[in-house]
C-alpha cells in the first residue's frame, strides 16, 4: 500500500537565494497563513544562524526569530544548516525543551561527509530534536561513491531523516536507468526514512518526484511556484491535493516576490550537473552560451560541484 505523501515547504529557504533572503514581513505572514491551510508537514524558515553568505534574517535564525512566526504557524518548523559553513558547536543550536523548532537539517557535501555523520549523531543526542543528514550534489557521485556512502550511513549515522539533494538540477529517474537502479537499491538498505529534494534545471523535478512516490517513497521538498536557485524546485502546488485555489490567489498577489528570472545557463549546468552558481556568473557576463557548454563539460567533479571565480574566470583563455 502506498504510503502518503509528506511534504517539506522550503519556499523561504531555497527561495530565499532569489532575493538574498530578504522576506518583507507582510510575504511571510501571508505564507504561514496560507501555509496553515494546506496539507503540509513541515515548513522550513531558513538557516539558523550562519552569516557567511547574507546578513539577512532568514540566512540567520535564532530563537526569537523563530519564536516570532511559529507563533502563527500550526505547522511544524525547519531549520537548514549548511556544515561547510556553518558552526560546529552543537551548543548553538536550538533544542526541544525550547518548544519551537521541530527540525534541523544538516547539509553535507562528499567532502565532508564522514564529519557531518559525526557531527549529526552529537547534534541529535544534545537537541533531542528530528535530525535530517541532507546530502548534496548527490547526481554527481557516481556509482562506487554511492555504494560507500549508503554503506557509512547503515552503519554510523543515527539520524532521523536523509534526504538526497538534486543540487544541479540533473537527475533524471525516468531514463538514467543504470544509476537509478544503483541508487535505489543501496537506498533500500537504509534504516531512515528516505526524502528527496528536486531542483529542475532540465525539467525533471516532478517526474523525478512521480517515479519517487510510484516506489513508495513519500518525503518530499517542495516550494511555491518553485522559487529556488538554479532552475528552481519541485512545486508545491503541483502536489498537493487540496486548496490549490488558495495557492493561487497567494501567487497572484506576490507574483513579484515569487518570481524567478529565465536563466538559460542553468538548463547547461543542469544537464552536465554543474553548480548553478556558475549559470549565474554567465548570465550577468552574457557568456557566448557555446563557450559555457565547453567550459562546463572540462570542469572536473570537485570544480562542478564547488563555484571558484578563478576557475570561472578560464572561461576567457
Amino acid at each position: 500500500m502506498q504510503k502518503r505523501i509528506k511534504i517539506l515547504d522550503c519556499t523561504l529557504r531555497d527561495g530565499g537565494f532569489q532575493n538574498n533572503f530578504n522576506w518583507k514581513d507582510n510575504f511571510v505572514n501571508e505564507y504561514i497563513s496560507l501555509t496553515n491551510k494546506l496539507p503540509l508537514n513541515f515548513i522550513e524558515l531558513g538557516y539558523w544562524k550562519q552569516k557567511n553568505k547574507s546578513e539577512n534574517k532568514f540566512y540567520n535564525l535564532n530563537l526569537r526569530i523563530v519564536e516570532k512566526y511559529k507563533k502563527k504557524s500550526n505547522k511544524k518548523i525547519s531549520v537548514m544548516s549548511d556544515f561547510h559553513y556553518s558552526t560546529k558547536n552543537i551548543y548553538d543550536f536550538p533544542q526541544k525543551k525550547h518548544g519551537i523548532v521541530s527540525l534541523i537539517r544538516v547539509t553535507s557535501r562528499l567532502e565532508d561527509f564522514k564529519d557531518s555523520v559525526k557531527f549529526i549523531n552529537q547534534l541529535k543526542d544534545f537537541s533531542k530534536l528530528k535530525i535530517s543528514l541532507n546530502i548534496f550534489n548527490f547526481s554527481n557521485y557516481n556509482n562506487n561513491e554511492i555504494v560507500k556512502i549508503c554503506n557509512y550511513l547503515k552503519k554510523h549515522c543515527y539520524s532521523d531523516f536523509l534526504y538526497f539533494a538534486d543540487t544541479h538540477g540533473n537527475l533524471d529517474f525516468n531514463t538514467n536507468n543504470k544509476k537509478r537502479n544503483v541508487i535505489f537499491k543501496n537506498v533500500a538498505k537504509l534504516k531512515q526514512n528516505i526524502g528527496f529534494h528536486f531542483h529542475d534545471n532540465i525539467g525533471r523535478a516532478f517526474s523525478n518526484y512521480v517515479y519517487c512516490k510510484n516506489n513508495n517513497y513519500h518525503l518530499f521538498d517542495s516550494t511555491i511556484l518553485g522559487i529556488g536557485r538554479g532552475g528552481g524546485n519541485l512545486r508545491t502546488e503541483q502536489i498537493i491535493s487540496k486548496n490549490y485555489n488558495l495557492i493561487s490567489e497567494f501567487i497572484n498577489r506576490y507574483k513579484k516576490e515569487l518570481y524567478v528570472e529565465e536563466n538559460i545557463y542553468c538548463f547547461v549546468t543542469g544537464k552536465l550537473g554543474v553548480s548553478n552558481l556558475y549559470a549565474n556568473a554567465a548570465y550577468n557576463k552574457k557568456i557566448d552560451l557555446k563557450k559555457f557548454t565547453f567550459f562546463c563539460k572540462k570542469l572536473n567533479k570537485y570544480e562542478k560541484n564547488n563555484f571558484n571565480l578563478t576557475t570561472f574566470n578560464k572561461i576567457y583563455e
